[in-house]
């Protein structure tokens, strides 16, 4: 007996499995199933040391960007720095530019990254003495940066707004504090508002006092008429000892040659917090996301005059007449708003993003606090009727105290919103705040198929088999739950496809697949009365 003869029967075997194996392949690759579909996800950012803080966004068809204000302990960084982070319409990071120091200084908090072409992106930066306008070469990967001194002070305290303007003009409102009185032997500053252009290399600047009343912007963008709009807060509450200040949202709005064309205020009656972004339609009406504002005097817990925020829509027309503003909901919350918004695909709805405190995620005892501040997506029509709204924690629950919030929200060309913050989680010295990404889809779910739930998603420790997984003309569910629940399968575009009652633990439940076009669903488990329990891929070939 040779040695041919004895492995003959296992080459057989072995060529009849590879050779079942190339057919099963190319039968899979015959089979249109839809994995196109654009993933949907919520994914946090670490650094082995210091922070990460996601301050906004900018994508194109093949990527994303993100500006990160972070620091590093490790590298003697003091403050802080700003850095640009590519990554793939997966989340991943694909590579990252930090805006080196110029002066020995540090690059603070940046903000309102913009798309100038296919090439450039343009940020503003700050440090303890100037203003920096920076535009990043996205294939060179390469830094410019112009400069501009402060006329009454410095800049460091407040945070900078930018607009790339033309070709090679910029403009940034600040607030600065120039001007003072006194009052009750005390010494009072007072913000302005301050416009720097910078256009030509050179560097011009607006001043705009008002009376008593400091102003602090938020927000700069162009309208439909090429003008600028700056939105903010316009208030007494820095100095005046009162039960009853001033909160008015204001926008100015000024012309290409920065002269003021007109000043829009809201309601006095109305406590409005500032302006955080502006929108406008085909109208010409404007939306400003941001906050109104509660008092409250000597309460359970802090003693003494506060205010809440509550985050709010306000709606001007094309004539700068308030016309309403909205609240999430119409209870206290404290210190919540909106920080960002965009118009739907069709711009028939506003999908605004923020943070939100929930007061029954606040719990006091003897010796503790903690509460929960979690991210909030809303979606509201042009008549200020909401549709739904969306609450998310990257990180943290029960009780420990966790902070999230969302800082930007974009519209992305496959469809879907793509969004960026951050996640802390507060007294624990292992724990560094996190860079936050999320992109959701039309309905607001980073899990498809959320918006058939009453509740938001907060998926608990429940079993759930799904099997076979990939699946082909049925699929056995499974679940260990002690109640009986109600089972959901939907699409990745979020479309029911199967809807069960009543399953008992342990209790197989048969789904009869045809009818399932080849692709990706999701299961979702949860109780009668809404309360997510579980949610499990499946794969239907």
């Amino acid at each position: 007996m040779n040695l041919v003869s004895i492995f003959r029967p296992y080459w057989n075997r072995v060529h009849r499995i590879v050779v079942q194996l190339v057919c099963f392949a190319l039968f899979l690759l015959s089979i249109p199933v839809d994995l196109s579909a654009q993933p949907y996800y919520s994914k946090y950012y670490t650094r082995d040391s210091g922070y990460h803080y996601f301050s906004s966004l900018a994508a194109y068809e093949d990527c994303f960007y993100v500006l990160s204000h972070y620091n590093d302990p490790a590298v003697g960084s003091r403050f802080g720095a700003s850095a640009i982070l590519q990554y793939d319409w997966e989340g991943n990071l694909l590579q990252s530019d930090t805006l080196p120091p110029a002066n020995g200084d540090f690059y603070a908090w940046p903000e309102d990254l913009q798309i100038v072409n296919d090439s450039m992106l343009f940020f503003v930066a700050q440090d303890t003495n100037s203003l920096f306008p920076v535009l990043f070469n996205r294939h060179k990967r390469n830094f410019e940066l112009k400069e501009i001194n402060p006329i009454f002070n410095q800049f460091f305290y407040s945070i900078a707004n930018g607009l790339h303007y033309s070709p090679d003009c910029y403009l940034f409102p600040k607030y600065q504090t120039a001007r003072t009185f006194g009052r009750q032997g005390y010494k009072w500053y007072l913000r302005d508002l301050v416009i720097y252009s910078f256009k030509n290399n050179k560097q011009d600047t607006i001043v705009i006092p008002e009376s008593f009343y400091n102003l602090s912007p938020y927000s700069i963008v162009r309208n439909r008429a090429n003008n600028i709009l700056v939105g903010g807060l316009y208030t007494d509450w820095d100095y005046l000892d009162s039960t009853d200040y001033t909160f008015r949202q204001f926008i100015y709005e000024f012309d290409t040659a920065l002269n003021l064309v007109r000043k829009i205020l809201s309601p006095e009656v109305l406590k409005l917090g500032g302006a955080k972004d502006i929108l406008e339609d085909r109208q010409g009406n404007m939306y400003c996301a941001g906050s109104d504002v509660i008092w409250h005097v000597d309460v359970k817990y802090m003693v003494g005059n506060y205010y809440n925020r509550l985050p709010a829509i306000s709606k001007y027309n094309a004539n700068g007449e308030f016309q309403w503003s909205k609240r999430i909901i119409e209870v206290d919350r404290i210190t919540d708003s909106y920080y960002s918004a965009t118009f739907d695909q069709d711009s028939n709805h506003i999908i605004s993003a923020g943070e939100y405190f929930l007061s029954d995620t606040t719990y006091w005892d003897d010796t503790s606090y903690s509460s929960i501040r979690s991210g909030v997506i809303s979606k509201m029509d042009l008549q200020g009727n909401y549709k739904w709204n969306r609450l998310y924690t990257a990180r943290g629950s029960g009780r420990q105290t966790s902070w999230n919030q969302f800082n930007d929200i974009i519209r992305v060309p496959q469809g879907g919103y793509l969004l960026c913050g951050s996640s802390e989680v507060a007294y624990k010295q292992d724990v560094n705040e996190a860079g936050w990404l999320m992109k959701i889809d039309e309905e607001g779910c980073y899990i498809p198929g959320c918006h058939l739930i009453s509740q938001t998603a907060d998926v608990q420790n429940v079993e759930l088999q799904v099997w076979p997984n990939p699946a082909r003309g049925r699929v056995a569910l499974l679940h260990n739950f002690d109640q009986n629940v109600t089972i959901k399968i939907v699409d990745a575009q979020g479309n029911l496809h199967a809807h069960y009652r009543n399953i008992p633990a342990l209790d197989t439940q048969l789904v009869n697949l045809d009818g399932f076009r080849p692709g990706t669903y999701y299961v979702h488990l949860h109780t009668a009365s809404g309360k997510p329990l579980q949610v499990k891929q499946l794969l239907v070939l």
